[in-house]
């Protein structure tokens, strides 16, 4: 079947299988505008000569009789129009020559093209009655109809009436003087509800192969379209510059105005909108709090900002659901939300707000807060390029408020770091790659008492001392392959001496090398001395230990050898050839005794006896004493202050130091020659000196004593360790000499220095605090004449109770030759067991504290449970002061410490049993 399209001579129609597309029919007239031959057309797919296949399948398959699709022939933007016959099997294609622009045509698209830039237009054609021949489904879609509804009906009756006559008379005029194209009209056409449509068409007339007009084709725009693309691309450009105008602000505005140029977005966004408030909300506390930050409102719109601070988020449920999805909430109208919506609702009524839209406001996928526009006073839909527009504000926003933060936490960051710098009790210091100082923080004049400006530029490593400085060097070749070392202990160069710090360096990179290293130094001076402090007070305590354990035997042991001192000194002539080894036994039984008290002194075993002394005869009694056993090729050189000065000290004590440092002075000497001298100084310090040594700033009164020798001299890593206990450069030496002096001065918060060079000598200076004569006054002692033992023969009954059987023998031997019978017992069980039994006999007992099976102190006690009048000797070579005190309470025992003279012994026996 041939359809009426075929037949036409003004249009072109193409008639193809419905299922396979294929071309089966063609008339003449599409024959010449497709300029080809039947053979070339027929048989063809119509993909061949069709744009825009895809759109054109499912829709023709769907057997409608509507003009299913417009497109246009390839390569001649030809407006092609296609339908559906009746039968189903079949569809035609029906297009027309398009009109050619000419000098009469006025250029119609091209001038629209370079107001509104590229728009779409419709087409349609109708013969010399008006019947419409074809029409774009959009142009049809304008007027209110469906294309079946048009299709040859007298299109010229949808223009306005008054209209139509017009465009008669000018169709007509036109063919008749053989013009094709008319002048660009503006019609109006009716819209199936009765509106005015305007539309601008630029038309020709068609003619057939005799030149016989046959109709009118028109490309046709709606007069409205141009209009709005006008007001768009005007708008377009008010966005481009809205946009570069931000961008631009941002850009040059420093971190501390970014929140003004927020606020100036706001207001500019906002007139530009022509919305009634404008703002900012941000998230804090996990999203569950909200706080307005920024705002913008109109004239005559009350500001809210104040009142929307640390809202709760739960208040707007349905809200957060779009933010969290980063979704935009769009409200033309409040008052139509959802009943979901119901809190938001009533929050955004409460504040009059008929319309809004809300950006949020995100850092990647996390949100951060929202932005919102509000319209107040009217209703307001937001433009999608408009929506586009808040979606770059956002974007700028987040951008800005990172780099806010960004800068804010940098700057936070350099002010802690910098407070941290000049406040941190730890030394902080910057080097460069090549070891020099960039920069110090106040702690290191702290520390190490230098201005910091002395060292700034200069080696770090000048400051260490130089032993050490081969391991810093190291570990700053460490840090420049880029690693960091492990913390170490160095000695540093204080102004007033060394101190110890503990550095660690930590290398900053910059492309992969050490630019910079950076320090931190802790000083642990006052640590070492506090582990020295515990080490020392450890190493007393082990002496305390050894002290207690040998204290007993060793002056048990001394005992002895005094008591057979005094046997043989009392058996020998003054002028016997053996008399002066005596007296050396008699000196090694000194020396013995002393030795035991500095072992007790260091383990706090023994308490001093604190008297006022005075220094110089205290010196003068020691010298007198040595130069006994000197060599006379050792000179003693005193130059002892005339003003006398008083100390408080145990006399016992400063007897030793003395002592010990002459003897030491002496073997200094003789390791370098066999003569030299001694010299020993006393003076009383005046104010100003005493000032000048800061340890004795709080001492008023403060003596000097220096001993001084030319001997080999000390070397400094000696004098480090010279008050150790048990240190020693002789080979026969105790090591306690020196610490006993140590111990002894600082008792009485006195201050030692020591000066000394290797092969010249040394000298040590003791800074002792005086005291007044008034404090202890010296008792006078009274001459009386010295008693000589009586035999009292079997009068005297003594209990000796001594576990010692050398010592208990020696002791009975004595006591016998001055007529004492004596009960030697050595347990004190077997004591207890015997006075029970000659409680009456026993005129006095000895009893020794260390005694097995009973003490000495709980059998005195038990004696004295028995008989109260007995006197009870107790003897010891070791008592804890507390033990000490609690014996010496009672006045029936008197307490004798080993290792006791003999004599001393004998005359308290005399005195005693004289009195009884």
């Amino acid at each position: 079947m041939e359809h009426f399209f075929l037949k036409q001579k003004t249009l072109g129609a193409l008639q193809f299988e419905l299922e396979e597309l294929t071309v089966v029919a063609v008339n003449q007239r599409a024959l010449q505008i497709l300029n080809k031959r039947p053979e070339k057309v027929k048989g063809k797919k119509i993909t061949t000569f069709l744009a825009g296949m895809d759109q054109i399948k499912e829709r023709l398959h769907t057997r409608s009789r509507e003009i299913l699709w417009e497109g246009f022939l390839v390569n001649l933007r030809t407006p092609v129009f296609a339908s559906v016959l009746q039968d189903g099997k079949w569809g035609v294609i029906v297009f027309v020559d398009s009109p050619a622009p000419d000098a009469d045509n006025l250029q119609f698209l091209p001038y629209l093209r370079q107001i509104v830039g590229s728009i779409d237009y419709d087409y349609l054609a109708l013969d010399l009655n008006g019947a419409l021949l074809g029409m774009t489904r959009n142009l049809c879609r304008e007027l209110g109809y469906e294309t079946h509804q048009l299709l040859g009906k007298n299109i010229l009756q949808t223009i306005v009436a008054e209209e139509q006559n017009d465009i008669w008379r000018l169709l007509l005029q036109n063919a008749s003087s053989k013009i094709s194209h008319l002048p660009m009209m503006q019609t109006r056409f009716v819209h199936r509800n009765g509106k005015r449509v305007d539309f601008i068409l630029s038309a020709r007339i068609l003619y057939d192969g005799q030149k016989k007009p046959v109709g009118m084709a028109a490309t046709c725009v709606n007069l409205a379209e141009i209009s709005e693309r006008i007001f768009q691309r005007k708008k377009t450009g008010m966005l481009e510059g809205i946009i570069a105008r931000i961008s631009s602000m941002f850009a040059q505005s420093p971190s501390y105005k970014l929140d003004d140029c927020i606020n100036e977005t706001l207001k500019i966004v906002g007139e530009y909108a022509g919305v009634d408030r404008s703002y900012v909300f941000l998230f804090r506390e996990n999203l569950q709090i909200m706080d307005n930050t920024h705002e913008w409102c109109a004239p005559g719109i009350e500001p809210q900002i104040q009142n929307l601070q640390g809202l709760p988020s739960k208040l707007v449920p349905w809200w957060m659901k779009f933010l969290l999805r980063n979704e935009i909430i769009h409200i033309p109208q409040v008052s139509a939300l959802p009943e979901e919506a119901s809190s938001e609702k009533e929050i955004l009524e409460e504040q009059d707000i008929q319309s809004l839209i809300v950006v949020p406001l995100t850092e990647g996928e996390n949100l951060i807060g929202f932005i919102g526009f509000d319209s107040v006073r009217r209703a307001k839909f937001w433009a999608p390029e408009d929506i586009n527009l808040l979606k770059i504000v956002s974007s700028v926003f987040v951008s800005s408020l990172i780099r806010k933060n960004a800068e804010l936490s940098l700057a936070d960051s350099e002010r802690r770091y910098r407070t941290l710098f000049n406040i941190a009790p730890d030394l902080i210091f910057v080097l460069d790659d090549g070891g020099q100082v960039l920069s110090l923080n106040p702690a290191f004049k702290k520390i190490t008492g230098h201005e910091i400006e002395e060292f700034l530029k200069t080696p770090f490593v000048e400051l260490i001392v130089e032993e050490d400085r081969s391991v810093f060097k190291e570990q700053l070749e460490i840090c420049l392959r880029g690693e960091a070392p492990p913390s170490h202990e160095f000695r540093i160069r204080g102004y007033d001496g060394e101190k110890v710090v503990d550095l660690i360096l930590i290398p900053l990179q910059e492309k992969g090398k050490a630019r910079v290293i950076f320090g931190i130094g802790r000083d642990v001076t006052e640590r070492k001395i506090l582990e020295e402090s515990l080490r020392r007070a450890e190493r007393l305590k082990s002496i305390g230990t050894l002290a207690g354990g040998i204290a007993h035997d060793f002056n048990n042991i001394l005992e002895i050898l005094l008591g057979n001192y005094t046997i043989l000194k009392d058996a020998l002539a003054p002028d016997s050839e053996l008399y002066f080894s005596l007296e050396l036994i008699r000196q090694a039984i000194e020396r013995g005794k002393n030795l035991v008290h500095n072992l007790l002194t260091f383990a706090s075993k023994k308490e001093p006896k604190y008297i006022v002394l005075d220094l110089n005869k205290e010196i003068m009694h020691v010298v007198e004493l040595l130069q006994q056993t000197t060599p006379r090729a050792i000179y003693f050189d005193l130059h002892l202050s005339e003003e006398r000065i008083w100390i408080r000290f145990d006399q016992v004590q400063i007897q030793q130091m003395i002592l010990n440092l002459c003897l030491n002075a002496i073997d200094a000497i003789k390791a370098k020659k066999p003569q030299g001298t001694i010299t020993i100084r006393t003076k009383v310090l005046s104010k100003e000196a005493i000032k000048s040594i800061p340890r004795l700033s709080d001492i008023s009164h403060v003596a000097l004593l220096e001993i001084e020798d030319d001997g080999i001299g000390i070397d400094d890593q000696t004098q480090k360790f010279l008050f150790d206990p048990f240190f020693t450069t002789k080979k026969r030496g105790t090591g306690l000499g020196l610490s006993v002096v140590f111990g002894v001065v600082k008792s009485i918060k006195g201050h030692i220095q020591i000066k000394s060079v290797p092969g010249e000598g040394s000298c040590f200076s003791f800074y002792l605090p005086m005291t007044a004569p008034a404090e202890q006054p010296v008792k006078k002692t009274v001459q009386t004449e010295k008693k000589s033992p009586v035999r009292h023969g079997s009068q005297a009954r003594i209990l000796l109770v001594e576990d010692d059987t050398l010592l208990s023998k020696m002791l009975t031997y004595i006591l016998n030759r001055y007529g004492y019978r004596v009960q030697q017992i050595y347990s004190g069980r077997q004591a207890l067991t015997y006075f029970e039994n000659h409680a009456d006999e026993i005129d006095l007992a000895i009893l020794d504290y260390d005694i097995p099976e009973l003490n000495g102190w709980e059998l005195a006690q038990k004696i004295l449970q028995r008989r109260v009048d007995l006197k009870i000797i107790l003897t010891s070579g070791f008592l804890d002061p507390e033990v000490r005190e609690r014996i010496e309470e009672h006045d029936e025992i008197k307490l004798f410490e080993k290792p006791y003279e003999p004599e001393q012994l004998l005359e308290y026996l005399i005195d005693y049993l004289d009195q009884k």
